[in-house]
Parts: structure tokens; sequence; C-alpha cells
């Protein structure tokens, strides 16, 4: 609920330099009581030299947070989470990827909706569609692509992640 009413308020959203790298190493420390209890490994192949992207460092960390937790719940019996940072022609690039068991087609176009979820009895389905608005509101793009053997997340982001039309998260 606390997820939801944040994004409906309106928020001016303060920009700064944030070292995406530092904000990925950050997260992944955070949960990492969760990926040793549940043996999760992280193979992380995150590029050093990036300069700072100007974003607002807890919205990016929000969407780092939602989509690695729905990586963790996939694997509840272990398994592996990779994550490459890397810059592509104008734009900062974070690839998540998950050996789960993998999220059916038929769903796959409906993962980025409120409210949506295919874990009975767990999370409201608001982790992924506040990860696409908050990139919504910072010009930048997340995609998925699934299959039975891994999921994987590519969230691109401008380097000055924010234009002034935007103020909402």
């Amino acid at each position: 609920i606390e997820n939801y009413l944040d994004l409906t308020r309106p928020t001016e959203l303060k920009c700064e330099p944030v070292a995406l790298r530092q904000v990925i190493l950050e997260v992944l420390d955070e949960l990492e009581p969760q990926t040793t209890r549940l043996r999760i490994k992280t193979v992380k192949r995150l590029e050093k030299d990036a300069p700072p992207a100007i974003v607002h460092p807890d919205a990016v960390r929000r969407i780092l947070l939602n989509i690695f937790l729905n990586a963790i719940e996939a694997m509840p019996s272990g398994g592996t989470i990779s994550v490459d940072s890397f810059m592509e022609k104008d734009r900062y690039c974070v690839v998540v990827r998950d050996t789960g068991p993998g999220i059916p087609e038929k769903y796959l176009g409906k993962i980025f909706e409120p409210f949506f979820s295919t874990k009975e009895g767990q999370g409201m389905g608001m982790g992924l569609f506040i990860a696409k608005a908050i990139l919504t509101t910072l010009n930048g793009t997340i995609r998925c692509n699934s299959n039975p053997e891994q999921t994987t997340f590519r969230i691109e982001i401008p380097p000055y992640g924010i234009t002034k039309e935007a103020s909402r998260t």
C-alpha cells in the first residue's frame, strides 16, 4: 500500500549524480541474508568506470529492489541472479537474469500492469508496475524476456534521467 501511495502522491524528484554500480551493490548487500538463506548465488559484472547518472537515487533503488525481490521469490530452492551494468550508446543499462522457472508467455504482456500477480496470497502485484512507472518518469525503459530456464529484465536509463515535465514517481 505504501508503494502505491508513494506512486500516486505528487512529489518532486530531486535528481543528483548517482553511481549506479554503487546502488546495485547496496541493494544486493541488503538482500544478502535472503539470498544466502535460499542458496541463491549472485554474479555481478558491473562497469566500474561509468560516469554517474543524474537520477533520483531512491527511485533507482526501488526499481532494483522490486526486480531483485521478484528474482529471489522465483527461486525458493536456490539458483543464480546475474547482474550486468554497462553503458550502451548514450544510456545506462542494467540487465538482471535469474534461473527461476520463467514467466509463462501468456503472462508476459501483463507483468507491468497494476495488481497483476501470479503469486497466490503474496504481494499486491505492484512491484513491476511501480518500477515501470518510475522508469517512465526517468525517461527510461524496462523490458522482460523469459523462458523456462531464465528470466531477463533489461533496464535502460538516460544519463540525465528526468525531464522538466516529469515531476512524479
